[in-house]
């Protein structure tokens, strides 16, 4: 393996972290290890890459325009919830630079029933800065009540796949919430 000269990247420069392989990097960023192993012909094995090492992630990872992350319940989660209870964030380009990220959850309680919180909270968190979006709640032709809300932020969060999207319990007169009930992260949002 050669950690020696690199051409200059046309993405994003990542430092492989422990457990990283190039196949859960190349998932990461919804590439194939061929289009990774292409941007960085030092890699002379792409089964054999170490912690520290910096590889070029190419610019098409930077171009998906949409996705959705299904959120699971959140390992932080200290309440129970119905079976049917799930959510989703759509993340799509919104015009130059912008990015929208659409959250949607059903099966959730009622929030008042969880403490004292009037609402829901979606929110991502791109290295250490949070953005987040009031979710609204809509039950047509009394159906399971639907939590949606939209944020458009002016960060590319496919750069970040590290990246955690919440949705938790929330306050709008205090700002008081509880930790999140679902989670995910942009590293699994899928086309």
């Amino acid at each position: 393996m050669n950690h020696g000269s690199r051409p200059p990247c046309q993405g994003i420069l990542y430092t492989v972290k422990p457990g990283d392989t190039l196949s859960k990097i190349a998932r990461r960023y919804n590439l194939t290890v061929r289009d990774i192993v292409s941007a960085n012909p030092q890699i002379s094995d792409p089964d054999k890459i170490t912690v520290g090492q910096v590889i070029c992630i190419p610019k098409v990872a930077s171009q998906l325009r949409e996705c959705a992350i299904v959120l699971a319940l959140s390992r932080e989660a200290t309440v129970a919830l119905p079976e049917i209870a799930g959510g989703v964030v759509l993340v799509q380009r919104a015009g130059e630079g912008k990015y929208a990220l659409t959250f949607a959850a059903t099966g959730l309680p009622n929030p008042g029933s969880l403490g004292e919180f009037d609402t829901y909270l979606g929110s991502i968190n791109i290295n250490g800065q949070e953005y987040s979006a009031v979710l609204r709640v809509s039950a047509p032709f009394e159906q399971e009540p639907t939590w949606a809300g939209t944020r458009v932020i002016n960060i590319n969060p496919f750069n970040y796949p590290d990246s955690t999207v919440t949705i938790f319990p929330f306050n709008l007169e205090t700002s008081i919430r509880s930790g999140p009930i679902l989670g995910g992260t942009i590293a699994e949002c899928k086309r």
